[in-house]
């Protein structure tokens, strides 16, 4: 039987083409700061940000850590929206290592913006912990791949500066983001002052991500991730993965966004689930299933397709470069002929 992995875009494989990249690769000890290619690929990402500096890390969870250890401290806080990878899928990372407390904040699509936070900035007395840190996720996983509207964030920056706040970006997708708001990824992260983003996801390489900020900034940075064991020797092998990615896989990123949508029509079609169509922005899909979606994603994979469960009565698609249109089709005919 044929198996639609649609679980999310980081099963994907390296291309041929990506993997005569790696076996190509020059190298050196990237703790020595020697690796030719890793510093071709970091001097890549703080171009396409628009940032002074950028440093290779392993995984976006260590993306999204080492910022928070570098500002984190006790007595210290980090507003984040309650749906966000940071505190739902790296393990209490903000607050087990870097000893800095989560606010979870509610905002509608996961969008936080200057009116939702502001009051949060009151003056406090001693007593209190004070914020240092606002998170924003661009796109938010959880709240089906959405994108914030390029204002909405300009806002939100121009209000932390002015409270002395750091906003740090977990831009995974930002990609995804530029594509949807035809915003360039560069004024995407003007209004950051820190952005992480990956290259294992949509971009289709093995593992990876980048940290992008300012120079003093990226340089503790390199401190660190050695202290926390992310110091990385020959890794010019998987930056070249990375360099691949970035030169030849973002375009196709807007055709995921068209299978999404398809998947996210059919949804509503066949009836299994209830979806807002103009929520379906990137290459997530989240929809609310009549049955419970334990029920959903075993009648699905009886017919070869993989679907994750997000919670009770949800079921998450993401569309990525490893199933093509055709596939796509294929597996809105099995979606359409599911019987409930």
């Amino acid at each position: 039987m044929k198996i639609y992995d649609l679980r999310t875009d980081t099963i994907t494989k390296p291309s041929e083409e990506m993997r005569k990249a790696i076996y190509e690769a020059e190298c050196g000890d990237d703790v020595y700061m020697e690796d030719p290619t890793v510093n071709k690929l970091q001097e890549m990402s703080a171009e396409i940000t628009g940032k002074e500096k950028a440093i290779f890390v392993s995984s976006g969870t260590m993306g999204n850590l080492i910022p928070m250890l570098i500002l984190g401290r006790k007595t210290k806080q980090a507003i984040l929206e309650e749906e966000a990878h940071i505190i739902h899928y790296e393990l209490g990372g903000a607050s087990s290592l870097a000893g800095i407390m989560p606010i979870p904040v509610k905002a509608e699509r996961g969008i936080l913006t200057k009116d939702i936070i502001k009051n949060y900035f009151n003056e406090q007395p001693y007593y209190m912990s004070a914020i240092n840190i606002v998170g924003v996720e661009n796109t938010h996983n959880r709240h089906g791949g959405s994108v914030y509207p390029i204002e909405v964030l300009k806002e939100l920056y121009n209000f932390t500066k002015s409270k002395n706040v750091h906003l740090h970006m977990d831009g995974a997708r930002v990609f995804n983001a530029s594509i949807a708001s035809k915003s360039s990824v560069k004024e995407i992260a003007s209004n950051t002052d820190s952005i992480t983003f990956c290259l294992s996801k949509g971009l289709g390489a093995p593992m990876g991500a980048m940290i992008c900020g300012t120079e003093d900034f990226i340089n503790e940075a390199f401190s660190v991730r050695k202290l926390i064991g992310g110091g990385m020797r020959q890794i010019g092998l998987m930056a070249a993965a990375g360099i691949y990615a970035l030169e030849h896989n973002i375009d196709s990123l807007e055709e995921d966004h068209i299978k999404a949508k398809k998947i996210a029509k059919t949804i509503l079609e066949s009836g299994i689930g209830t979806i807002e169509l103009s929520h379906v922005e990137t290459n997530i899909v989240i929809a609310d299933t009549k049955l419970p979606s334990a029920n959903i994603i075993s009648k699905l994979l009886e017919k070869g397709i993989k679907a994750s469960s997000f919670g009770d009565y949800k079921v998450r698609f993401v569309a990525h470069r490893d199933i093509s249109m055709k596939e796509i089709d294929e597996v809105c005919e099995i979606i359409k002929n599911i019987k409930l």
